[in-house]
């Protein structure tokens, strides 16, 4: 009767183990779409976050969806030995980032955004890349904040600019964007809220990195704020094609133009028509 006792105690405590587990892993809920968010119930005062790259935004020309890939991040240490100048030298990669089309994966979400901002909820866009100088830019949160705008992204504390000393790094928030300078989100996220002087009860995020979801999450129980994470899985994929971005590459760092998927094709097409007469 005693061991029957243990079986129950333990089958019970591995229940509740279980339900602590599900609990954890809900507040982090994968979606393919923005419709798949009820807007309608963030309260005001609360903080939603959204992040930019293949959340917000996301390119359209193969290389660049592909960037991050396995087979991406092998094309460019091959090109890397091929132009060595590329390891140090910023202003190419700056030419494509110029010029390269990225526009909204959901251009409804700057409804719901709008919608947020004007009920007395909080919105900022919340991006990992680096900031300050580079290539024909002297500053890539000015870019990228431009870029958003542009799209008719504009976030809460469109007035604001400072920056945030951590790690060594430079994050910057300006205007509704907050740049981590490639450091982990949630000590970030953490340190715009003091700053700012904000006591959000609740933090909403969407982000397609699970892994800065978590990041936030984590500040979010050192601070006893509610979060509600959204690991968005609509971003578009493509496949791989290196010969197409490797007429892309070499022609970017002949003539420092960027050529998109159609210009790159016709271009490959009117050579190989040209070899074959």
């Amino acid at each position: 009767m005693l061991l029957g006792k243990k079986n129950i105690l333990i089958l019970f405590l591995n229940l509740l183990v279980c339900a602590c587990n599900s609990n954890y892993y809900q507040q982090i809920e994968p979606i393919q779409s923005f419709n798949a968010i009820d807007f309608n119930s963030i309260k005001p005062g609360s903080l939603v976050i959204f992040d930019v790259d293949e959340t917000l935004i996301q390119p359209v020309d193969t290389f660049l969806v592909n960037e991050h890939t396995p087979q991406g991040k092998a094309f460019r240490q091959k090109l890397i030995q091929t132009y060595p100048i590329l390891k140090s030298d910023n202003h190419i990669a700056s030419i494509m980032l110029q010029e390269a089309q990225r526009p909204l994966l959901e251009p409804s979400v700057i409804h719901h955004i709008n919608r947020l901002k004007n009920s007395g909820v909080f919105v900022i866009a919340c991006t990992g890349m680096n900031t300050g100088p580079y290539g024909i830019y002297n500053s890539l949160e000015e870019w990228r904040y431009n870029h958003l705008k542009s799209l008719g992204f504009e976030g809460s504390f469109n007035d604001i600019l400072f920056k945030i000393a951590y790690s060594g790094r430079n994050p910057v928030f300006l205007k509704g964007l907050l740049a981590t300078d490639l450091k982990p989100k949630g000590p970030i996220v953490g340190l715009f809220i003091d700053t700012l002087k904000l006591k959000p009860q609740n933090i909403i995020m969407i982000d397609d990195d699970y892994d800065y979801l978590l990041s936030v999450k984590n500040e979010c129980e050192k601070r006893n704020i509610s979060f509600q994470g959204y690991e968005y899985k609509g971003f578009k994929t493509l496949p791989w094609d290196e010969e197409l971005a490797q007429f892309q590459a070499d022609y970017l760092i002949k003539h420092k133009k960027w050529l998109n998927d159609k210009e790159a094709r016709t271009f490959m097409r009117l050579n190989s028509e040209k070899l074959a007469h």
